[in-house]
């Protein structure tokens, strides 16, 4: 069983939700032991630390394995790039590269790759979340998720305010894999709301076709219908 976990990094959370974030991936980890499984942590290997590195270092503990999907650029579409240099200005002419010789160009994966590929191989995706910026947060601060914001109501009424993370897009996009979903909020005191999002088969009376339905936000997806507004359009 593969288990994605991200979130927020580590300057989101108190000193009090770090230890309670702990212990819920230690109990998430314990679980599927007890069970007699392997689970093999499924992790973007964040640069902020926080949720990514505290799960590699819950499961280096217990010994178990790890699928490191980390990005190789700060950017969120990949980019090419000279292996030696760093110039990211690739085009038909060679460049001179300022190491010696030509400019040899790689693509390097970023953050929208490295999220999805998350969301794809994970059978189940948490997403941990704070409630809250501390007071010792000095960085950038939004209003709300825009990750969230566009999704339709049914969602977000599910969902308390929490700090902007691009582990919600994750999140989302796993969601419709048809992955289940767990979403963590935890607040400055250390508790924690779950909110879980698992898509089930369901079969549509008006057509009879297989759709998906997650059982939690209610949210109904017809496919047959969706083919048929294409193919009028």
């Amino acid at each position: 069983m593969k288990i994605g976990i991200v979130g927020n990094g580590s300057d989101k959370f108190n000193a009090i939700q770090e230890k309670a974030v702990r212990r819920y991936i230690n109990r998430i980890l314990l679980e599927i032991l007890v069970n007699d499984d392997i689970p093999t942590l499924v992790s973007g290997h964040s640069m902020l630390e926080g949720i990514d590195i505290w799960s590699e270092q819950e499961w280096d503990a217990a010994d178990c394995p790890k699928d490191i999907q980390a990005p190789e650029t700060e950017d969120w579409d990949d980019q090419w790039k000279c292996i030696k240099c760093g110039d990211d200005s690739p085009d038909s002419d060679e460049h001179f590269c300022p190491k010696g010789g030509v400019c040899e160009y790689k693509l390097y994966i970023g953050y929208k790759t490295r999220n999805l590929a998350i969301a794809k191989i994970s059978d189940v995706t948490y997403v941990i979340l704070s409630t809250k910026y501390p007071d010792s947060f000095t960085g950038m601060k939004f209003g709300k998720c825009y990750h969230c914001e566009g999704v339709k109501s049914p969602w977000q009424s599910q969902h308390p305010w929490h700090v902007k993370s691009g582990a919600c897009w994750t999140g989302l996009r796993a969601h419709e894999f048809g992955h289940q979903v767990v979403f963590v909020f935890v607040n400055d005191d250390g508790s924690w709301t779950e909110v879980k999002h698992r898509t089930e088969k369901r079969i549509c009376k008006r057509c009879g076709h297989v759709y998906e339905r997650c059982g939690y936000c209610e949210d109904d997806i017809c496919f047959i219908d969706e083919y048929r507004k294409k193919e009028k359009a």
